[in-house]
């Protein structure tokens, strides 16, 4: 089975949203829609993000592969942002800064 543009379309729009309503949670926007988006938002995005998620191959691959996989496409990003984020922030960096992001993640990382 192969890609849907549809669907790649639809979790594309669903991730701006999430972007556009952190930015106006931070900025204290204070208007209904985005109430109401905050409950529907994240969760349909999980929903899509599951959706496209192939159980099977996950279960049947091993771990080092997926550590590979993901590690490259989820966990490095992530850790970057997140030292990008203390370094913005006048965070500091030493050899314990990789193990804290894991245990007490940034706001909103």
């Amino acid at each position: 089975m192969g890609k849907s543009p549809g669907i790649d379309a639809l979790k594309g729009a669903l991730i701006l949203w999430v972007i556009i309503g952190h930015v106006a949670e931070v900025n204290h926007v204070q208007n209904i829609a985005f109430w109401i988006g905050s409950g529907i938002r994240m969760p349909l995005l999980v929903g899509v993000s599951g959706y496209l998620l192939n159980l099977e191959r996950v279960r049947s691959a091993a771990f080092a592969d997926l550590a590979g996989r993901y590690g490259r496409r989820l966990i490095f990003p992530w850790l970057v942002a997140a030292v990008v984020y203390l370094l913005l922030g006048g965070g500091s960096l030493d050899w314990w800064t990789p193990v804290s992001l894991f245990l007490r993640a940034p706001y909103h990382l």
